[in-house]
């Protein structure tokens, strides 16, 4: 799930106030409703609106949301970009600063993992102390509910296919592993892998056993019901990781909740949303516009300051330009020296040919903040490249270190550059979504690069 704050902290972000945490009153709407009539509603310069085909399974959507008591009518979903047929939520009338755009109640239309836990797939985990993610409870519920209630047909119903992933690119755990290598980051590949083993493990070892074995019991709620494959699993849960929202701070308790609706919208860089979200008081999961939006105008929220990176990695996609976005240096060739590439990424057994000096010298960097540690607490093989790691590598040098700052950033540019000249042909008119985000990915990482190494040299003069 993705972090966010209640919308009384949004509304006091946007100068606007919540009394007795009670909701204030809605501004009358205007507009017709979600998706009401979509060949005419009014979009934003370079879009189109969604055809009468099209426009079935929005209009199947609006009403399923407004009848559990959403109210949605100052939405439209359409064609946003023409060029690439993205589609996307917009204004379906002239929206004033801190009015709500889309309000969806928790308790008739989010599927979050409460809801998991309290239905008939929570018997998978009931019992056994050690966790489940939520994102894939989350998705164990979305292919029950597809396999048993019918009534959630037209939230479920808007869910991306396998597909739909691959003709936009999709999640980098639907890739194959010749696709995300193509991307010539080792770091994204070790990563897409490791999680790709994580769930398969999970569902090879606890999932499909405990479903078949509830399956087979006489009285379960799970009587008859095949388990799923690890295809279905791999692909519900990357629904939910892609498409979920947080409930309440990183690190203060999290929640994954799939909000029909809302999922819709597309992601923009934090500087240029227009919108604020959360969960509200009263239940309901809020969006609210941040500045005047026009009739027709996109609707954007963000999922933070995230790099593109990070983007490709869990949805998918990359922006022209991200404000988060850095060069990542790989630091085993500085601290470890050039040999075979098989150290894990993560628990400092990249470390385990690394000089003691240089072991004790990266941990006192990392608690001074010159360097990240992985998600094991471990000093990270990857880290960002900047001035701390530049200080860094200067300290490193009387313990041992390989290389330097600048030679470690020629050295990566080097390695990616060797690495990507076998793909440079898939850039054409015949190259697959997934093709072309690599080839992107590779020029970016290839321009952060060399723009660090520009500073460096304006640095020195």
């Amino acid at each position: 799930g993705l972090p966010l704050r209640a919308v009384a902290s949004a509304r006091a972000a946007l100068g606007m106030a919540t009394k007795g945490g009670k909701k204030s009153k809605r501004v009358a709407a205007v507009g017709k409703g979600f998706a009401k009539h979509p060949p005419t509603v009014p979009v934003a310069p370079g879009s189109s609106p969604q055809s009468d085909a099209e426009a079935g399974p929005w209009r199947a959507l609006r009403s399923w949301l407004e009848a559990r008591g959403a109210a949605v009518d100052a939405a439209e979903v359409g064609v946003t970009d023409a060029a690439s047929g993205l589609r996307g939520v917009v204004a379906a009338r002239d929206i004033r600063r801190g009015e709500e755009i889309m309000s969806v109640p928790r308790d008739t239309c989010i599927l979050d993992e409460a809801r998991a836990d309290a239905s008939p797939v929570g018997v998978l985990w009931a019992n056994d102390p050690r966790p489940v993610p939520a994102c894939v409870r989350v998705g164990l519920l979305v292919l029950w509910l597809q396999r048993t209630d019918p009534s959630w047909g037209p939230a479920l119903a808007m869910l991306p296919s396998r597909a739909d992933f691959e003709a936009e690119g999709g999640p980098m755990e639907l890739w194959s592993p010749e696709e995300v290598s193509a991307c010539a980051c080792a770091q994204l590949s070790r990563t897409v892998a490791r999680r790709r083993a994580e769930l398969r493990e999970l569902y090879d070892q606890r999932l499909a056993p405990a479903w078949a074995r509830a399956a087979a019991e006489p009285g379960s709620p799970l009587a008859g019901v095949p388990e799923p494959t690890f295809d279905e699993v791999q692909w519900a849960t990357v629904c939910v990781s892609s498409r979920a929202y947080g409930e309440g701070e990183a690190g203060a308790g999290r929640s994954s909740m799939l909000v029909p609706g809302v999922d819709l919208c597309n992601h923009a860089d934090p500087s240029r949303t227009n919108t604020a979200k959360g969960l509200s008081p009263w239940g309901a999961f809020v969006v609210l516009a941040a500045r005047d939006i026009r009739q027709g105008e996109e609707v954007c929220i963000t999922y933070g300051p995230m790099p593109n990176r990070l983007l490709l990695q869990q949805f998918g996609f990359m922006l022209p330009a991200a404000a988060a976005d850095v060069a990542v240096a790989d630091l085993a060739p500085a601290v470890v020296g050039p040999g075979p590439d098989g150290h894990e990424e993560e628990g400092g057994a990249w470390l385990a040919d690394a000089p003691e000096a240089v072991c004790e010298a990266l941990e006192g960097l990392a608690k001074d903040k010159l360097l990240i540690r992985d998600s094991v607490g471990e000093v990270s093989r990857w880290q960002p490249c900047g001035r701390n790691l530049e200080t860094a590598l200067g300290c490193l040098q009387g313990a041992g270190a390989h290389l330097g700052y600048r030679e470690l950033l020629r050295a990566q540019l080097a390695t990616l550059e060797a690495a990507g000249a076998g793909y440079e042909g898939a850039r054409g008119k015949d190259a697959t979504p997934r093709q072309r985000l690599a080839a992107d990915f590779r020029t970016l990482s290839k321009r952060l690069l060399d723009a660090e190494l520009a500073r460096l040299s304006a640095d020195s003069s």
